[in-house]
């Protein structure tokens, strides 16, 4: 049976400059006594800098599309060889990740490493939208983590990246990843 993967991310505006936040719940149907595992981070400021790069005020189709990256390589062991449904609240993220394109650069690299993902690992995925009220992940992209702690034998856990994409703070990796395409 497929995974079943959710995933969320929000980008406020307090005031003093954007918050963007992601999270991500994968869910085992075969070992349900397992309990969800689960993540839920504020995106650091080296990251949300290059996105906003240019003035851009708008960041919340890389903060819905993020979530589903991290998941993959932070829980990897679980991808690999196998299927997996992959519910959204972002109509427009979804289609980018059915379509594997999107014209928006930042966007672009996040599904270009997804897909890389996928067919390095041979993992079949299925992208499909779960109304906001309804996607598990809302509560740990806004690191609200309640909900999901309810369920027993629920798991929190580090994102984790890997080891080639370089050493360091999650969110410097990836901005010195994709910074790098610039180059």
């Amino acid at each position: 049976p497929p995974w079943g993967l959710c995933g969320d991310g929000a980008d406020e505006d307090p005031g003093s400059g954007p918050v963007v936040t992601v999270g991500a719940v994968l869910l085992d149907p075969t070992r349900p006594e397992r309990g969800p595992r689960y993540f839920g981070q504020v995106v650091g400021p080296s990251l949300v800098s290059w996105w906003a790069k240019g003035d851009k005020n708008q960041l919340i189709g890389q903060a819905e599309l993020l979530p589903v990256l991290l998941a993959k390589h932070t829980w990897s062991d679980a991808f690999r060889n196998r299927r997996c449904f992959v519910f959204i609240d972002n109509n427009s993220a979804r289609y980018s990740l059915v379509n594997g394109y999107s014209p928006v650069l930042d966007s672009s690299q996040i599904i270009s490493d997804v897909w890389l993902y996928d067919s390095t690992r041979g993992v079949s995925s299925w992208f499909a939208r779960v109304p906001t009220a309804s996607n598990i992940a809302d509560g740990p992209s806004r690191l609200h983590f309640e909900l999901v702690d309810s369920y027993p034998n629920a798991t929190r856990c580090s994102i984790q990246l890997p080891q080639e994409w370089g050493e360091g703070n999650v969110w410097d990796v990836l901005t010195a990843r994709w910074a790098r395409n610039f180059q």
